[in-house]
């Protein structure tokens, strides 16, 4: 892909908006480098096998219970190691950059840009950084950090059951303690990479009786667990086809001590402020998809003749993009500035929330436009619109609805006019 004008436009107001952070010359300049690198690479080579991942989709033999992802994808990725991309956020005394949020979420919104199923990898692989860097033992710290850092280990969330899903309290999957281990049995749903992870991040009852304070945080190795841990099948999907999303079943599944996650019965509270961060990267990606929905609607506009003219220049057609503009602008504002408060230590519980629904919801409406803008040709699989449009829909829904973050938003706000 050659950069037009409104690539070359974008990334320079990507710059610029870095550059309001107060980043030091070095750290500014290290940020215009990597994300210069990732852009090519999202843009001139992920973006090629979007729409050939997106028919292939990902596979799952039920024979030998192994999953894959569709051609090529794996390849790319290998370029994201040798990219050190995974090392942003990693610590430098675990083989990584000790970087900012910032830069961390503006590389999954060029992800994004290209392919939300690739981009799949980035938010699941940062939060098991965080809590791991947080919560983990000094042992799992060592041995575990630098393998994410490297992405020699893919990081997953396995949390949602059949009957938890926006309720992480009702989880039922239980650990009990024998010796030096934790054994876990249960059934997971909704795992993004479920099955080829190397790490997996979970809740399990360590105390029935105590409620959502019975909920211990633990970190699962499934080299460790082996036959113990199994996919049971994966699903199929109304978008995202190139991203794996499993069904997994835990039969006393071994988790040694030392991935413990925090202290034991204490693992809502760990996981529920830990989540604040991942949201501020489904924010990005829903930026990043709503950018590419906004240029291919522009870039159609300019091309389209109706009436004698391009439609972008009938007011009803641009009047639409100026809206889709704005708010996209908007939105990128809003999760870069969380991020950046989150790199510089403030508590961003409420405002990731803020950024999560603002910029999902807005992803549903500007995929929604691209397609109207596009007419018939929108509801063609031969024009990118149609699957921006499917794959968008599950950013309202994934590490919590919009209507779970509309319940945080208003109680922090209610919370803050009391103090």
């Amino acid at each position: 892909m050659v950069p037009n004008h409104m690539e070359v436009n974008f990334m320079k107001q990507l710059t610029k908006i870095f550059k309001t952070f107060n980043f030091d010359k070095e750290a500014q300049e290290q940020n215009e480098m990597i994300l210069d690198m990732v852009y090519e690479l999202a843009m001139n080579e992920i973006i090629e096998k979007e729409q050939d991942w997106d028919e292939e989709g990902a596979h799952f033999d039920p024979a030998t219970k192994n999953v894959s992802y569709p051609s090529g994808m794996m390849d790319l990725y290998e370029k994201c190691q040798q990219n050190d991309l995974f090392s942003i956020i990693v610590p430098e005394k675990y083989d990584g950059f000790g970087l900012s949020y910032t830069l961390w979420n503006a590389v999954i919104e060029l992800m994004a840009r290209a392919s939300l199923a690739f981009s799949m990898f980035f938010p699941s692989q940062g939060l098991n950084i965080e809590i791991i860097d947080k919560f983990g033992t000094p042992e799992a710290k060592e041995k575990y950090l630098p393998l994410l850092a490297s992405g020699d280990a893919i990081g997953a969330m396995a949390f949602s059951e059949p009957n938890a899903g926006s309720d992480i309290s009702a989880v039922t999957t239980k650990a009990e303690k024998e010796g030096d281990s934790y054994y876990l049995t249960g059934n997971k749903i909704w795992l993004s990479h479920g099955g080829a992870a190397g790490t997996y991040i979970t809740f399990a009852v360590t105390d029935k009786t105590a409620g959502p304070k019975g909920l211990s945080a633990f970190l699962v190795d499934p080299k460790i667990t082996k036959e113990n841990m199994e996919v049971v099948g994966i699903e199929e999907k109304m978008g995202l086809h190139g991203s794996i999303t499993s069904s997994m079943a835990l039969d006393r599944a071994e988790v040694p001590k030392e991935n413990l996650l925090g202290k034991e019965n204490d693992g809502f509270r760990l996981i529920l402020g830990s989540l604040a961060s991942s949201r501020i990267g489904i924010a990005a990606q829903s930026v990043g998809i709503s950018e590419t929905a906004l240029q291919e609607s522009i870039n159609y506009s300019m091309q389209r003749e109706q009436f004698g003219r391009p439609i972008g220049k009938h007011q009803a057609i641009s009047f639409m993009l100026a809206d889709m503009a704005t708010k996209v602008h908007q939105a990128r504002l809003l999760y870069l500035s969380t991020a950046h408060m989150k790199h510089m230590g403030e508590n961003t519980q409420i405002e990731s929330s803020m950024a999560k629904y603002w910029a999902t919801e807005l992803a549903q409406k500007v995929t929604y436009d691209a397609v109207q803008v596009h007419g018939g040709y929108g509801y063609s699989r031969s024009y990118r619109v149609e699957r921006l449009f499917r794959d968008a829909r599950v950013l309202t829904i994934y590490e919590g609805t919009s209507e779970m973050q509309k319940t945080i938003i208003s109680r922090g706000a209610l919370a803050r006019a009391q103090k």
